[in-house]
């Protein structure tokens, strides 16, 4: 099998927003599955489906998989894929199933394009994500979802060095978005670019943050950034990882345009909180306010903030510790799925605070750990 980690989207990582992923949690599914589908679906071997198990014979060949590409056809008038991992003799493998309209419709580079795309949700163990439904605050579910557009974006690439073909990556996409094909549509790429320029000029779709999927412009502005990264990797099978990290970045902030910032947005107030609490819980972890603190605390944040927290502090006198713990608690489990390098900053940000009062304290420092452990960093 090639190195497909070479070329996996950054940003489809789990961890990068403070989520673990479910190693017994999404456990593969049964040979029953693979019965069902024997019984109800059309498995694509030569016999049936001549040009199409050619194309797949060679997939096999050029992914190196370490077993071939299973592949179902079932009767559905929408064009759809999907993978299914089974378990099968000890190990885990996978079923691909695509609709008869996906076969109908799509040209067979192009059904290659999605069969890859399906296969590198199991080379990336996609399955094995924790899902928007596994429940957490709000902030645990947009990361959740942003997760699974990730997911997408690495397996578009995938679904790319399958067919080897630009084009067909991008006007498989242009059918699937449309339900059409050829002599009812022309898959003209510049018009989908032109698309997402206008969801930018109209700042953004916001909506689309609650979406599994990146938009399809998105998707093939994306695919269009890797272009020049899959003709290296097919040459030489190596990855410019400099130029592919640029190029992640540049994806990233598509979508953040494309929804307005909204994503942003919600991570600036959470990551405010954040800080708001940690600082002040920092300043008693020694169980006084002082007045080179508060004044500190107003410097940075304003007095009529201060005299609030001041005015907490004061209605809590008897527990302060409990009920700004409680807070903190609060602040980081709603931004504990805010990316890790924007956690990290807020740390670095609080660490300041040692240099400026010059705490050396075990109390500071505990506190500090507490937080960090709070936001998922220990």
């Amino acid at each position: 099998m090639h190195n497909f980690l070479d070329v996996r989207y950054r940003y489809d990582n789990p961890a990068y927003y403070g989520l673990s992923t479910q190693v017994d949690g999404k456990a593969s599914a049964s040979k029953e599955v693979l019965g069902g589908l024997l019984s109800n679906s059309v498995r694509i071997v030569p016999a049936l489906f001549p040009d199409l198990a050619q194309e797949l014979e060679g997939l096999n060949e050029r992914m190196m998989l370490h077993r071939g590409i299973d592949c179902f056809v079932v009767a559905n008038p929408e064009i759809q894929a999907y993978c299914i991992p089974v378990s099968s003799d000890g190990e885990d493998h996978f079923v691909v199933v695509v609709t008869s309209a996906l076969v109908e419709r799509l040209n067979p580079q192009e059904i290659i394009f999605v069969i890859g795309h399906e296969v590198g949700h199991f080379i990336y163990q996609h399955w094995r994500h924790p899902r928007e439904d596994d429940g957490g605050t709000h902030g645990q579910r947009l990361a959740f979802l942003q997760l699974e557009r990730s997911a997408e974006i690495s397996a578009d690439r995938v679904g790319m060095i399958a067919c080897k073909s630009l084009q067909a990556s991008c006007t498989a996409m242009i059918k699937v978005a449309s339900g059409l094909s050829e002599p009812f549509l022309k898959p003209d790429i510049p018009s989908l670019l032109q698309q997402f320029r206008e969801i930018v000029s109209q700042d953004g779709h916001k909506a689309a943050i609650l979406s599994t999927h990146p938009t399809i412009p998105l998707r093939i502005r994306a695919l269009l950034m890797f272009d020049p990264v899959l003709q290296n990797y097919l040459n030489s099978d190596c990855v410019d990882q400099d130029l592919l990290e640029k190029i992640d970045q540049r994806v990233e902030s598509d979508f953040h345009k494309s929804t307005g910032n909204i994503l942003k947005k919600y991570e600036d107030k959470q990551l405010a909180d954040v800080q708001l609490w940690g600082m002040v819980s920092i300043f008693v972890a020694d169980g006084i306010f002082s007045k080179s603190e508060q004044k500190l605390f107003s410097d940075l944040c304003g007095g009529a903030l201060l005299k609030k927290v001041v005015g907490f502090l004061n209605s809590n006198e008897a527990n302060i510790h409990t009920a700004v713990s409680k807070k903190l608690k609060h602040a980081c489990s709603e931004a504990i799925a805010c990316p890790r390098d924007r956690k990290e900053t807020v740390i670095s940000d609080l660490k300041d605070l040692f240099s400026i009062e010059n705490y050396t304290g075990e109390y500071e420092i505990a506190e500090l750990e507490r937080i960090k452990g709070y936001l998922g960093m220990a």
